[in-house]
């Protein structure tokens, strides 16, 4: 089913794509950067792209094709990808009713951030991905799913740094090095092959780092140190949900105290970043221990509509960058989940 729906996807954009002429300005430097890098070029420094060079592996069989087909398979696979990840993350909201299901898959693949991702072609989604991968595949055993994340995650790490540690640490208090060991050993070898191509990429990409480029252009920037406020103010969540992860190992409700925490904590994000506040979200609506459920979730999807009054107030960022990373945070620390097993993912996804 899934080979057929990627083919479907790739018959779509190839007919659709030349007559829609869509070309997201991510995306497009996506596509220009993975042509250089398998030419035996670097792209650092040269054009607006950060993420290390075995993207251009993944991203090889879209450049068999024109940019706008390329990008509208993108776009296709990022919607196969949340839609697959709502599935799982939405099991027990799910569980009573099957249009209640359909209906959430749906809101979930339009929110305002995810719609911010569709328009830049932007690698949010696929983070969010890699999260829900490697936390299936902790519940369900499936080992080479986990080291699949992994290697996922490299793709824009800072977004899913505490998500993904929690990962590594879980792996290695069970005892299963496998993951670890595969995901280690992928990545040494396209990080060769990564040189024989372009062998000063590793300086390279560390200078582009350094250099700060990524955060321009600034207005668009979100996240605490955006707007001058400290960041070891978040620390404390970072350090809470450490303990909590050593208290009760990793489950739905960890994940996503990481995710709220990392968002929090990371120097800076963009509009399309917040779509990882899926998780959280999720957690919250298949859990028991939020008082006044019906109040709170409906706080925290008005929180996800604020990006919207950006068309009317251009200057509310801070707002937008602490609402609803703020709003899941109380919403999750003031629950009793701490206290009572939350719900684990659904192993028959």
């Amino acid at each position: 089913m899934i080979v057929g729906t990627l083919l479907a996807f790739a018959t779509i954009a190839v007919l659709a794509g030349p007559t829609l002429r869509w070309e997201p300005i991510d995306f497009c430097r996506f596509y220009a950067a993975s042509k250089m890098i398998l030419a035996g070029q670097n792209p650092y420094g040269q054009i607006p792209f950060f993420a290390p060079p075995w993207f251009a592996f993944l991203m090889s069989p879209l450049l068999l094709v024109p940019c706008p087909s390329a990008a509208l398979a993108w776009v296709l696979l990022n919607v196969l990808i949340i839609l697959a990840s709502s599935s799982i993350l939405w099991t027990q909201a799910s569980a009573h009713s099957q249009r209640c299901r359909l209906a959430l898959l749906g809101l979930t693949a339009v929110t305002p951030y995810a719609l911010f991702a569709y328009m830049t072609g932007q690698l949010s989604i696929v983070m969010l991905g890699a999260c829900v991968l490697a936390a299936y595949g902790l519940v369900t055993d499936h080992q080479w799913a986990i080291a699949a994340s992994l290697v996922l995650a490299t793709l824009k790490p800072h977004v899913v740094a505490l998500p993904m540690l929690l990962v590594v640490l879980e792996l290695m208090r069970r005892r299963r090095w496998l993951p670890l060991l595969v995901a280690s050993a992928i990545l040494a070898t396209l990080g060769l092959i990564a040189a024989l191509l372009v062998p000063t990429w590793p300086r390279a990409l560390l200078v582009s780092w350094t250099s700060g480029a990524f955060y321009e252009p600034r207005e668009n920037l979100l996240g605490l140190a955006a707007f001058g406020i400290p960041l070891w103010l978040t620390y404390p969540f970072v350090a809470y949900t450490l303990l909590l992860w050593w208290r009760r190992s990793f489950d739905r409700y960890v994940l996503a105290l990481a995710v709220v925490a990392n968002l929090l904590a990371i120097p800076y994000s963009r509009s399309y970043d917040y779509v990882l506040l899926l998780v959280p979200l999720a957690a919250l609506w298949t859990t028991s221990g939020v008082p006044n459920k019906r109040l709170a979730l409906s706080l925290a999807l008005a929180a996800q509509l604020l990006p919207l009054f950006r068309v009317f107030l251009p200057q509310t960022g801070l707002v937008e960058a602490l609402a609803p990373t703020l709003c899941m945070l109380g919403l999750l620390l003031v629950s009793d989940l701490s206290r009572h097993p939350s719900p684990q993912f659904d192993n028959q996804q």
